[in-house]
């Protein structure tokens, strides 16, 4: 018995229901580029004994080519279910959009309909923009997938009602999700939960907006799902947080909204552009956070047209963008830069964007505040050598002389100076000698 029909799998009765059919290829074939059909399988995934010859086969061939547009070769074969024999129809394809007889169709859930003059548009601009990169199959095996990082996955999409499975089984998710064909590994796959996957992502916090003076810097390389959580807890660790204290308990609130933060990240994990030199940039500095990721812009479009106009979503990487979606605390694809620019106003937040030859960057811009229980991100007060040692012990408090010089360009003398000015000033404390750390006592 086969499991329940999904937007990548169908079942016919039989192949009297093959120019039916077509109309499934063609929209998992727009939706997701691939995807299943078996003819002799009941609703609920029960086969029925039906006569299967040559002829059989050959018929559902001439009906798949003489009704898709532009060609595909599927494959077309005999399995047993259950000791029956059933027809299994496997199909893949990269030049979207396609048609059968005519009619353009979409996938949704179990079913299929045609598809709007917008979507239409829409998918025909997505295909310039999509990168097949995803599809392609590795020789790895599901072996090589991280089950940590798989499992992990497996129970925020539960968290979040976004998988339907009951329990977990590493082979039957990793179908499920689209990365394991034929026990191959595609790509997607592999970045996205690898045990050795080599995406980069570099961190870094400045003290000026100049990056030449950094605080802390992080180079990390692993898979997709576990960076976009390293990108988050990074910048939420190095913003600043006001405390209100409500009737009941006390509650910490970010500079920037979390949801926005988790939005931008993720998105820019889904549409970069992968290769085997791939980096994603987190850069944060007095002024502003920077999120890059190295996949240009659909052309002809801005984050504004996907906020004013309502633009359907235009995917470079579909599969890890689903998965993403279904295991972060992020809204539906398509609603991304929408939902951003609304938290943004709400918090008077100001965003902005940048275009460039090989990538995009996405900026949240900070501002000081003093009036609400936040500290701000420079004290006019200090000279700025000082602020660049509070933001360096603020970012590390067992952070040492020799550290916070080399990372500043600064000498050893002029920081050893600069922290007795703090010091009496009664803005930091040193707690303890040798292993000792430093307190911050003003954070004003």
């Amino acid at each position: 018995m086969l499991k329940r029909e999904n937007e990548h799998t169908e079942f016919k009765k039989s192949t009297g229901e093959k120019h039916d059919a077509m109309k499934s290829v063609c929209g998992m074939l727009n939706k997701y580029g691939e995807g299943t059909i078996y003819f002799g399988i009941k609703n609920d995934g029960t086969p029925l004994q039906n006569i299967i010859s040559d002829s059989s086969l050959r018929d559902i061939s001439r009906v798949v080519y003489e009704s898709i547009e532009p060609k595909i070769t599927p494959t077309i074969e005999t399995v047993l279910v259950d000791d029956i024999e059933v027809i299994k129809l496997s199909f893949f394809g990269s030049n979207r959009p396609y048609s059968s007889k005519g009619v353009y169709y979409t996938r949704s859930a179990d079913e299929n309909r045609p598809m709007s003059q917008k979507e239409l548009l829409t998918l025909f601009q997505s295909a310039n923009y999509e990168d097949d990169w995803e599809k392609e199959f590795t020789s790895l095996t599901i072996d090589d997938i991280d089950d940590e990082t798989l499992f992990s996955f497996y129970n925020n999409a539960k968290k979040y009602g976004r998988l339907e499975m009951d329990y977990y089984n590493k082979r039957d998710l990793l179908v499920m999700l689209g990365v394991l064909i034929d026990n191959k590994i595609n790509k997607a796959g592999y970045a996205l939960f690898g045990k050795k996957a080599n995406i980069e992502l570099k961190m870094a916090l400045f003290a000026t907006k100049e990056k030449i003076n950094f605080i802390d810097l992080k180079d990390f390389k692993g898979n997709i799902y576990n960076l976009v959580n390293e990108g988050i807890n990074y910048i939420l660790s190095h913003i600043n947080w006001r405390v209100e204290i409500g009737k009941r308990q006390r509650e910490e609130i970010p500079e920037i909204p979390e949801k926005a933060i988790r939005e931008i990240v993720v998105n820019c994990f889904a549409h970069a552009k992968y290769n085997d030199l791939t980096t994603i940039e987190i850069n944060i500095f007095p002024t502003e956070i920077e999120i890059y990721n190295p996949g240009s812009f659909p052309e002809n479009y801005s984050p504004y047209d996907f906020i004013d106009k309502k633009v359907q979503s235009i995917k470079r990487n579909p599969i890890i963008l689903d998965v993403l979606f279904r295991s972060k605390d992020v809204e539906k694809t398509g609603t991304g830069f929408s939902r951003v620019n609304n938290l943004c106003n709400q918090y008077n937040i100001k965003w902005n964007y940048q275009k460039e030859n090989n990538g995009f960057k996405f900026i949240f811009y900070r501002e000081s505040v003093t009036n609400n229980g936040t500290y701000p991100v420079t004290n006019p007060s200090l000279t700025a050598h000082e602020n660049a040692v509070m933001k360096a012990i603020k970012g590390n408090s067992k952070i040492t002389v020799n550290d916070i010089a080399t990372s500043l360009d600064i000498s050893d003398r002029t920081v050893q100076r600069t922290i007795k000015s703090l010091t009496e000033k009664r803005i930091i404390e040193r707690i303890g000698t040798k292993n000792g750390y430093w307190k911050v006592i003003d954070k004003s």
